[in-house]
């Protein structure tokens, strides 16, 4: 559940999201500035340096970069990469396809062809983490019950699950406690929930 800032030797920050992890040197090289996101989610803004291009390595694709402010999501079935401002190259370790991003754009990665798409994004939706947003769209029962789990750090039981129907959250937070997060989800969707100690039991009426 814990969110945190990272300053990089050539003065790049990374915002690294609750269950995620990076790896890179005390110093970068002559001639490169490379990061390896290891699992989950990260916002970069990146230093301009034409003599050193920053890649991230995620586990199936890469991201090159000069100076830029991108978010890599690599805890999703389909992997994104969001582009806010500047130019990014995203390509697949596997087959090498490649895509260029503009500001604005959206690249998703379909890892059984091992290739990209590219669409427009909320930036509100995508990178609001970092500023303490946690933001719910059309989302799964699943996709709650994950998000809450990483967001807060806390192992979720949910039990008489055919009884939540269908299914579909929209919802936005900042710097909310669980507690307040759950009194509103379960007046609009119908179920009871217990918190104790680091697990939460939902149970549908």
């Amino acid at each position: 559940g814990v969110k945190s800032k990272h300053i990089l030797p050539d003065g790049s920050t990374i915002f690294l999201n609750a269950a995620s992890s990076i790896e890179y040197p005390k110093t970068f090289g002559a001639d490169a500035r490379i990061v390896k996101l290891l699992q989950g989610e990260a916002f970069f803004q990146v230093v301009k340096d034409v003599n050193r291009p920053f890649r991230v390595l995620a586990k199936e694709f890469e991201v090159a970069v000069l100076g830029t402010t991108f978010n890599v999501n690599a805890n999703l079935k389909s992997p994104e990469v969001a582009l806010v401002e500047g130019k990014v190259k995203v390509t697949s370790g596997q087959t090498g396809h490649s895509m260029e991003l503009a500001p604005g754009q959206l690249a998703i990665f379909d890892k059984d062809q091992n290739t990209f798409t590219s669409t427009t994004f909320d930036a509100a939706y995508i990178t609001g983490w970092k500023d303490g947003y946690l933001t719910f769209k059309d989302a799964t029962l699943d996709e709650v019950v994950e998000k809450l789990h990483v967001w807060y750090g806390i192992d979720i039981a949910v039990s008489n699950k055919s009884k939540s129907g269908d299914w579909s959250y929209t919802g936005n937070f900042r710097n909310e406690s669980l507690e307040n997060v759950l009194l509103n989800m379960s007046i609009l969707r119908n179920f009871d929930y217990v918190i104790k100690n680091d697990s939460l039991i939902i149970s549908f009426r």
